[in-house]
């Protein structure tokens, strides 16, 4: 891809992939974020940037990180990184333009969890019950969200993993969690 890319999380929204990575620039003071779509996971294409923390948000500036995208019920959820705090943004889109959703973190650096608050995954399981996995190091947190997406279900559990760093990705075949 053109530009600065890393941390990218990929999706399937309809016959497309879109895929949203990290702008990353110099020191990781990066402030916006992009997406790429393709029809065959070969032929991508620019579709623009969808948030820019430095002027969309009203809690954080800089460090805009590890951005990942869910749908449900016709609205595409964006959990990412700013300044070290978990944010989740709206639209009716995988395109954006994506809005902030709470005007404030959805789970804030420092409020006693026991990593860095980075590198959100969303994950919906079969019956519906919607997670958001996160963290580095050897612990992984995961958190139950409620059904509008927005809003945290109880307290972070915390998995202790060995050799994990960052970045986590989870799915389900056969009844079996990866």
């Amino acid at each position: 891809l053109e530009g600065f890319t890393a941390d990218p999380a990929i999706r399937r929204f309809g016959d497309a992939y879109y895929l949203y990575p990290t702008s990353d620039k110099p020191n990781w003071q990066t402030t916006d974020f992009s997406v790429w779509s393709s029809p065959n996971l070969v032929d991508w294409k620019k579709e623009g940037m969808i948030l820019d923390v430095a002027h969309d948000l009203k809690w954080g500036k800089i460090q805009a990180w590890a951005p990942d995208v869910i749908e449900r019920g016709g609205t595409y959820y964006m959990y990412f990184c700013a300044e070290g705090n978990i944010g989740v943004a709206t639209s009716k889109s995988p395109k954006g333009p994506f809005v902030d959703a709470l005007g404030q973190p959805l789970l804030a650096k420092g409020s006693g969890i026991q990593t860095n608050t980075i590198d959100p995954y969303p994950f919906i399981d079969d019956d519906g019950q919607a997670y958001l996995y996160f963290g580095n190091g050897k612990l992984l947190n995961v958190v139950r969200l409620k059904s509008d997406m927005i809003t945290v279900d109880g307290p972070v559990h915390t998995i202790a993993l060995k050799d994990h760093r960052e970045g986590p990705v989870v799915f389900k075949r056969n009844g079996k969690y990866y």
